[in-house]
């Protein structure tokens, strides 16, 4: 018999399903809506929408209602303008954000999953190996109970890219130095 040959496109899809399963009864109930009492609702997605009309509208320098009047670059880079998911809701109304709210935590976690396999495909020879190894990464309790810190997504979504990266750049530094010292 043949095994099944898993791929990071496999990977990533199979994370969407889930997650939509996962957020899909939430969605339903609240009309589209992802209703996460406590900072996500009071925080992030206030923050979404003030930052997106503000960007929006070209003013995202000075805003006076943020605390006693402060700069929206100091304030807001940590939560949003750093984050590459929150760009993809600048062409999208105000109103529509939202509603794209959940699907980018769904991106975040199916990132995360397909991080997890590329990188744990360095380490294992079975694929279904790096696959349950992606998937167990990106729905770990601290990604699932971080979903109240919208942008902590971001954080565990690259996380294995850039080990990832790093692993690359060390495999490359050694065959440099081996290769300088074998000449010599």
């Amino acid at each position: 018999t043949m095994k099944k040959e898993w791929n990071g496109r496999t990977v990533f899809f199979l994370a969407m399903a889930m997650t939509l399963i996962c957020f899909l009864p939430f969605l339903i109930r609240d009309k589209g809506l992802f209703i996460y009492f406590g900072d996500y609702n009071m925080q992030q997605v206030p923050f979404y929408l003030k930052i997106h009309e503000a960007v929006r509208n070209g003013h995202f320098f000075w805003d006076m209602t943020t605390d006693l009047g402060s700069s929206i670059y100091t304030s807001y880079s940590f939560y949003l303008l750093g984050s590459p998911f929150f760009w993809i809701t600048v062409p999208f109304p105000k109103q529509a954000v939202p509603y794209l709210l959940p699907f980018l935590q769904m991106i975040k976690i199916a990132l995360a999953c397909l991080g997890g396999y590329y990188y744990s495909r360095q380490f294992v020879k079975d694929t279904r190996c790096a696959c349950l190894s992606g998937l167990l990464y990106g729905f770990s309790g601290f990604t699932l109970v971080s979903l109240v810190f919208n942008h902590f997504g971001e954080v565990v979504a690259f996380f294995p890219f850039y080990l990832l990266a790093l692993l690359v750049l060390m495999v490359f530094m050694h065959e440099q130095l081996v290769r300088k010292t074998s000449c010599c």
